[in-house]
């Protein structure tokens, strides 16, 4: 097999990985708009006590941490892909 059998599967991959990407990235947002939503009601809200909004905001950046980690493998597993199918590292 040449290279070039592979042409259609390579372009379906970009594909994919173009189509992954911007899902992850509509995902961000839009959990970044709720962040910020709840953040401005927790500011506005003086009842709540500091422990509560100390606890809320760890969980915001464990959540963006995860985010930012889905990506990266979601990267990583399109990359091993696309290099399993042009093993001789040209790019095409």
């Amino acid at each position: 097999m040449t290279p070039n059998d592979f042409t259609m599967t390579k372009q379906i991959l970009k594909l994919q990985k173009t189509f992954a990407q911007n899902n992850i990235k509509t995902l961000s947002l839009w959990l970044t708009q709720g962040e910020r939503v709840t953040r401005t009601c927790l500011e506005q809200a003086g009842a709540m006590p500091a422990e509560a909004k100390r606890a809320w905001e760890h969980g915001s950046e464990l959540l963006q941490s995860g985010r930012e980690t889905i990506e990266a493998i979601v990267d990583i597993q399109f990359d091993m892909i696309a290099g399993m199918l042009n093993p001789s590292g040209t790019k095409s």
